[in-house]
């Protein structure tokens, strides 16, 4: 009676553990994507003519194009933006100027996710719910060294 006990209960732990690993494993992968979401956003959003005369105007719509473009390729999402294990997931990219003189640009971006794991499922509930948030500024080296035209 002991030995069936101890695989059932050996079962759950093993189920238990690999449910952990992928949801720390797919939180991990999330986070590299959003950063890399993030730089594509800046290099694409902002104009280098732009950067030559010591401004930062990021363009909204380029950067968010490319910030949704390089998170789905990084996670390879469809359309919908899922996968086998991410469903109802959200990418909500925000851009902001800092100040007057356009110098420093800001993104933030909020990502949120429901990863199918399995025991989840055993109490009918669909997977665990993930929300990452990740703000980030434009650090530009480059100094002004054109002349104002």
């Amino acid at each position: 009676m002991r030995v069936p006990v101890w695989m059932l209960f050996g079962l759950i732990i093993s189920v238990l553990l690999m449910d952990l690993i992928t949801v720390l494993t797919i939180r991990a992968d999330m986070i590299e994507a959003v950063n890399i979401a993030l730089d594509a956003a800046f290099v694409e959003g902002i104009s280098e003519e732009d950067l030559i005369k010591g401004k930062s105007v990021i363009d909204e719509t380029k950067a968010r194009n490319a910030a949704l473009t390089y998170f789905k390729k990084n996670l390879n999402l469809n359309n919908h933006l899922e996968n086998n294990f991410l469903k109802n997931t959200k990418f909500e990219p925000a851009f902001k100027q800092n100040n007057i003189n356009s110098t420093k640009p800001m993104a933030v971006v909020t990502v949120s996710t429901t990863v199918s794991t399995m025991v989840p499922k055993l109490v009918g509930r669909d997977g665990i719910n993930i929300t990452i948030s990740k703000k980030q500024y434009f650090i530009s080296s480059y100094k002004n060294m054109a002349p104002e035209i």
